[in-house]
């Protein structure tokens, strides 16, 4: 059974869409942003920016989407390729096409990235969303190779 993780698929995700340099916006702390960024750079991705809220625990989920908005817009950078909104206790979806209205440019998050990897590993059209869940799944399902980096390895049982 295919499976995978929020991180995989945020490598699959920023790959499908032709990222090379990414600003991120997190709701972590500086030394969880610090192992995030370590992550994607290990991946073969460009971090311009990372900034956080400092925020633990149930303060995530509390936060308001509008609140993250903000915040979320005002890390973005002019050399980025994509703004990458990071955590799955975020309330992202719902400002995802706003932010990319306004940033002229592909707006990712977790949820979203997750999502779009589940559908694209059972083989189901991303089309049959319905709301606006932002330009990824305009692409449509769109597979793609990652490398195996060292901090990215997958073990895979013998045939």
């Amino acid at each position: 059974m295919p499976c995978s993780t929020t991180a995989t698929a945020a490598v699959n995700a920023f790959r499908a869409v032709g990222a090379k340099k990414i600003a991120m916006a997190t709701p972590y702390q500086d030394w969880v942003n610090q192992k995030e960024k370590d992550f994607f750079e290990g991946s073969g991705f460009q971090i311009v920016n990372v900034a956080g809220l400092g925020l633990t625990g149930f303060d995530v989920c509390e936060l308001h989407p509008e609140a993250f908005y903000s915040f979320a817009k005002s890390q973005d950078r002019p050399n980025a390729d994509i703004l990458f909104l990071s955590c799955m206790g975020l309330r992202s979806l719902e400002i995802l096409p706003r932010l990319e209205q306004d940033l002229g440019k592909p707006v990712l998050s977790s949820n979203q990235v997750t999502l779009w990897e589940l559908m694209n590993l059972a083989g189901l059209p991303t089309d049959v969303i319905t709301r606006d869940f932002g330009s990824l799944f305009r692409l449509g399902n769109r597979r793609v190779e990652i490398d195996r980096a060292p901090n990215n390895r997958v073990e895979r049982p013998a045939a």
